[in-house]
């Protein structure tokens, strides 16, 4: 399904249009929700009770989407430490990083543009009286990570939430199912 949402939201979205980033970020969608997937599974294998499991995961989740960077910029610093166990951060950086990492971005008098929109290069760019090239993209753009750092050593710490979840996943079932097994003996 998640294959279908990025092959429709990507191209109308009006992101890079080059199949290296189409694939790049289709792969991030994808990671994304496999995250996603054992996150829930984790929280029903630990409450075991629907209700509390929906309970704990719209608090956890709405807690990622609060602090995973795209709605809010400054977090309180008690609270700023949740973003590093967060999945939607650690994908909402792959995505800006995939989205930025090619082009030029400019401030072209209060009006930010990348070198890719319009059909302008860099130097058409330059040429336009007002505009310059932003020296700082993460702090103009408010981003939560520098998106022309790589973004490879944010998919494997995904690579690794999702390693360590599942494990995660396996033990709760183990000792859930012990626990039953003693409980009906």
């Amino acid at each position: 399904m998640q294959v279908l949402f990025v092959l429709i939201a990507y191209w109308f979205g009006g992101l890079n249009r080059n199949a290296a980033d189409f694939f790049a970020n289709l792969g991030t969608m994808i990671l994304v929700v496999m995250v996603a997937e054992a996150w829930g599974l984790l929280l029903g294998g630990i409450f075991m009770q629907p209700k509390k499991a929906q309970t704990a995961t719209t608090v956890i989740m709405l807690t990622f989407l609060l602090v995973g960077g795209y709605y809010a910029r400054s977090i309180p610093v008690f609270i700023s430490w949740v973003r590093y166990i967060s999945f939607l951060y650690w994908g909402f950086n792959i995505l800006t990083k995939i989205q930025f990492r090619r082009y030029e971005i400019f401030d072209c008098g209060g009006e930010v543009t990348s070198s890719s929109s319009r059909g302008y290069t860099p130097d058409d760019l330059r040429a336009i009286p007002g505009c310059s090239p932003i020296a700082d993209v993460q702090t103009t753009l408010g981003l939560p990570a520098d998106p022309q750092a790589p973004a490879w050593p944010d998919a494997v710490i995904l690579i690794a939430m999702l390693v360590v979840l599942r494990l995660a996943i396996y033990y709760t079932l183990k000792v859930k199912t012990r626990t039953r097994k003693l409980l009906m003996a």
